[in-house]
């Protein structure tokens, strides 16, 4: 996972990475199902935003209580939230790029650089995904010496990427009935049904339809989170304590750049399977000027910023001769905020968190590619000319690419991580305040995000939070979590999680 690196060249370089013919629309293929348009006039249980935590949490509630209603809404036309993985992708229709969060650990996983460390610890999503959804899944470097081959994404029963994506859907479209998908739907305001708490609570959607909710539980990242909370005066009035807890993470940018070629020449030339590449200490510059240095601004014009891997992008080698292989390359995933404002000027649309890159149509995307490709020739110029191909891959372009930039264009999303503000060790986590954060509501109305979680920037933090709003809700342990686990998940007291 990419970290806000700040101004610190050093630490960039051991940062961890982690036509319209051509490409299909950036949008999940879902199961054919009808979802409705409208939720009726109650819920037992709401949940707005079908990222994993919202999606965890109805479904557990509704597969636990099959006689109470449960609602998840979400404002896009699609689930996942930060999950999002591209199907049907490249010339052939037969990739997959996850445009968004897209791993997890089988087992605590670790790594130093000098004085600092780094570990992942993601058992219930293990659980879920292994034991409840069983879903395939492989290592996601393929080398075992790698840091990150303890990471695993899930596949199909070819052995080939089926998107992170899989997990989510499982549950959004689980086969219950008690249990209502409805997308499209942006939640303006919450209110209380009456002036009794116990008689639930009033939300009102901007498309102007209202449903009343006996509880809710928010998957919502922060900014949206406290936009939508100020927006609802008569839950948070006027002299109401503002939720502090909700106040305490930092928000930031995440850009994630991959690059189709029809002749992988990374795999096909290079031999290059596995591992990470990055040019941090060419395209850093030291600041000209006071403003541009606290801004963390310094950068040349070229060459453009890469941090990527090889056995990040989905391939296939299934043409004969030594030129067998094609597929996306993993450009860059990174915090830096030189990278993310200068690939921020490629997406324009500013809605999803996605955009596909078409040379073919647009001579902003084939500016891009092209700038990008020089630094990736950059990058390789040694080992490419020592294997006598530097020249005719130096003629190559890509064909196309996507380019996914998680800040405010990303609607509904507005950052890829969240950070907390605190990192002295005397201080402890904040997910037990988080989770039930407005009084009166605390039994009613629940938080369950990455942003406030046990683990920040990582699905984990999200089910970590939707699991204790589950126990919050009165519902059992699941069968699949093991008990010693499942203890240790649950928040003690404020201040204090597990996981």
């Amino acid at each position: 996972v990419p970290l806000p690196v700040g101004c610190d060249p050093a630490l960039s370089a051991k940062s961890f990475t982690p036509s319209t013919a051509m490409f299909r629309p950036l949008l999940p293929l879902l199961p054919a199902l009808a979802i409705s348009t409208a939720a009726g006039q109650s819920c037992d249980l709401a949940v707005i935003g079908a990222g994993p935590g919202g999606a965890y949490v109805a479904w557990r509630y509704a597969t636990a209580k099959p006689e109470e209603s449960v609602c998840l809404f979400d404002m896009s036309a699609r689930v996942g939230g930060r999950v999002h993985s591209l199907r049907r992708q490249g010339p052939r229709h037969d990739l997959v790029v996850e445009a968004g969060a897209y791993r997890f650990a089988l087992n605590d996983t670790c790594i130093r650089f000098g004085n600092y460390s780094f570990c992942v610890s993601t058992p219930l999503t293990k659980h879920l995904v292994v034991d409840a959804l069983k879903l395939p899944t492989k290592a996601y470097n393929p080398t075992k010496a790698g840091w990150d081959h303890a990471l695993h994404k899930i596949v199909d029963a070819a052995g080939n990427d089926a998107g992170y994506l899989t997990f989510v859907e499982k549950m959004a479209h689980a086969s219950l009935s008690n249990l209502k998908l409805l997308l499209g739907k942006e939640l303006a305001s919450i209110g209380p049904s009456s002036l009794a708490p116990a008689d639930g609570l009033t939300l009102v959607f901007a498309d102007g339809a209202a449903v009343t909710a006996k509880r809710l539980a928010l998957n919502l990242p922060q900014r949206p989170l406290l936009r939508l909370l100020a927006a609802s005066p008569s839950l948070v009035p006027a002299d109401a304590q503002w939720p502090a807890p909700l106040t305490r993470p930092l928000a930031y940018p995440i850009v994630k750049l991959y690059l189709h070629y029809d002749d992988a020449w990374w795999i096909n030339d290079l031999g290059l399977r596995a591992g990470s590449f990055n040019n941090s200490q060419a395209w850093h510059a030291d600041p000209t000027g006071p403003m541009a240095a606290d801004d963390c601004l310094g950068a040349r014009q070229a060459p453009y910023p890469l941090q990527g891997a090889y056995h990040d992008g989905d391939y296939r080698c299934d043409r004969p001769g030594p030129r067998a292989c094609r597929g996306f390359l993993q450009a860059a995933y990174m915090g830096d905020p030189q990278a993310v404002r200068l690939y921020e000027q490629f997406h324009l649309s500013g809605t999803d968190s996605a955009v596909a890159l078409d040379p073919a149509t647009r001579p902003d995307h084939r500016f891009l590619l092209e700038g990008v490709h020089a630094a990736l020739l950059g990058v390789h110029e040694a080992t490419l000319k020592a294997k006598g191909a530097y020249e005719r891959v130096a003629a190559m372009q890509p064909s196309g690419g996507v380019a996914s930039v998680w800040s405010d264009r990303a609607v509904g999303l507005e950052a890829g991580c969240h950070m907390p503000r605190e990192h002295a060790g005397s201080v402890k986590p904040t997910p037990a305040a988080a989770i039930a954060p407005l009084a009166p509501w605390a039994k009613q109305v629940f938080v369950v995000n990455e942003a406030f979680g046990t683990r920040e920037c990582w699905a984990e933090g999200s089910l970590v939070m939707a699991e204790n709003a589950a126990a919050r809700l009165g519902l059992p342990r699941p069968a699949w979590l093991p008990q010693d686990l499942y203890e240790k998940l649950l928040f003690k007291g404020e201040g204090e999680g597990g996981g």
